[in-house]
C-alpha cells in the first residue's frame, strides 16, 4: 500500500502522528464494496434517480413526514388511534 502524506505548516507534532498513525480500513469494511450493492433510498427521489443513472439498483419509498411535517396536525393524527 502506498501511502502519500502532505504536511502542511502549522500542523504540530499530534496532529502529524495522528494522521500517519491512523488505523487501517476494515478488511471486511473494504470487503462490502467488492460485492453489488441494493440500495434503498426513503423520502427525497433525487437520490435515487441519481444512483439509477448510475446502473445501481436502488428501491425508492416514497416517504412523506406525516402531516406534512406539521408537528401540531401531527399530535392530532396520532390522537385519533388511541
Amino acid at each position: 500500500m502506498r501511502v502519500k502524506v502532505i504536511v502542511y505548516s502549522g500542523l504540530n507534532t499530534n496532529a502529524i502522528e495522528g494522521i500517519l498513525n491512523k488505523p487501517k480500513v476494515d478488511e471486511s469494511a473494504e470487503a462490502l464494496f467488492e460485492q453489488q450493492l441494493d440500495v434503498i433510498t426513503i423520502g427525497l427521489d433525487g437520490f435515487s434517480a441519481d444512483l439509477s443513472a448510475q446502473q445501481v439498483p436502488v428501491t425508492h419509498v416514497d416517504w412523506r413526514p406525516p402531516a406534512q411535517g406539521d408537528p401540531e396536525l401531527a399530535d392530532l393524527l396520532s390522537k385519533l388511534g388511541s
